[in-house]
């Protein structure tokens, strides 16, 4: 299965990449990290999306993760790094 990882709100062009996506933690419905392991890697799921970069404060990317249905998604704080599977 091909993972297609999307930036919300950029041209998904081409690049080199080698740096791969990273998941740290789930985020639960109450907006709380989640401590449960282990997490599953990029590249169980048909699509990635970047929702928001890593700021100064907030040390983590937030990423939407889910495969054929958009409503059954995953939230994971992470490091979308080059956007990139492995």
């Amino acid at each position: 299965m091909k993972t297609k990882c999307i930036v919300i709100g950029e041209d998904n062009q081409e690049k080199k990449k080698k740096k791969p996506i990273k998941f740290f933690r789930e985020v639960i419905l109450d907006f709380t990290p989640s401590y449960n392991f282990p997490l599953p890697l990029s590249l169980d799921y048909k699509n990635i999306e970047l929702i928001r970069r890593a700021s100064l404060v907030n040390h983590y990317d937030v990423l939407f993760a889910y495969n054929d249905a958009r409503e059954h998604g995953v939230l994971y704080l992470g490091h979308w790094n080059d956007g990139i599977i492995e």
